[in-house]
């Protein structure tokens, strides 16, 4: 899956590729984080620390 293919999906449509298997939650998470830099590079790293402080939970 590339960026354009993923952010033609909602929220629904990305649950059922990662429930067919289709898809990763991490390939998921990894092109979220392209959008993210491709949108607004300045916050690519807080919301990375974020994601990465939520998985120590």
């Amino acid at each position: 899956m590339n960026l354009q293919e993923y952010a033609s999906y909602d929220g629904l449509g990305l649950a059922k590729l990662v429930k067919t298997k289709q898809v990763t939650p991490q390939e998921l998470t990894k092109l979220a984080l392209q959008g993210i830099e491709k949108v607004n590079p300045s916050t690519a790293w807080e919301t990375i620390r974020r994601i990465c402080s939520m998985e120590r939970l």
